[in-house]
């Protein structure tokens, strides 16, 4: 379980529209996101679902429309996993796991407390060149939980990962949400949330 609350949020993108290589990704994206609020991603390859996330983490700036963030900063309330595990493959999980308790200001107990939910204590001190896909995806997910940051943006975050540590992202998640926190997620798997929406994304013409 996640302890904590988080103040009051509401992120807004409003017919949002993305460029990629000269042409028009999408157009017209448009989502509301409120404490509590879990949404999937839906869409084939090249719909643009990661660009969507970049810009709802305000990564970069839409071609048209607009995206705001309503009761904080979206620079200070959102943080974005992407496909990429972003870890330093010299580096071990726990001393990952500190680089981001001194980034974001956490103190041990918070990461005490993402190791617990993400289960990684065995391999702790394994470094990441060691580690297998699910493994490392694993502790990638720890820094959501670390940053403590209400709004959650996720690429696929459960490739590569066995059905129990499935299960588990699902869960700390929902518990996420239920503390006040939302997530948005794009992925292609059918993740078996209790209560999720669905925006599907389609490549422009």
């Amino acid at each position: 379980m996640i302890e904590g609350a988080f103040p009051a949020f509401r992120l807004v993108a409003d017919g949002v529209s993305a460029r990629r290589g000269g042409r028009i990704v999408f157009a017209g994206a448009s989502l509301t996101l409120v404490p509590g609020d879990v949404f999937l991603l839906r869409g084939p390859n090249g719909a643009g679902k990661s660009t969507f996330l970049r810009l709802l983490a305000g990564r970069s700036k839409p071609a048209a429309g607009t995206i705001r963030m309503e009761g904080g900063e979206i620079a200070g309330a959102a943080t974005l996993l992407g496909h990429a595990d972003g870890l330093k493959a010299a580096l071990t999980a726990d001393e990952t796991l500190g680089f981001w308790r001194d980034l974001y200001g956490a103190d041990d107990a918070r990461v005490s407390s993402a190791a617990a939910v993400m289960d990684i204590g065995l391999f702790r001190r394994q470094r990441a060149s060691t580690l297998s896909a699910g493994q490392r995806r694993r502790v990638a997910l720890c820094r959501l939980i670390i940053s403590a940051r209400p709004v959650w943006l996720l690429d696929e975050p459960t490739a590569g990962m066995d059905a129990a540590s499935v299960a588990r992202v699902i869960a700390a998640i929902e518990a996420h949400a239920g503390s006040g926190g939302s997530a948005v997620i794009a992925t292609h798997e059918p993740l078996g949330f209790s209560r999720a929406g669905i925006v599907t994304m389609a490549e422009a013409a």
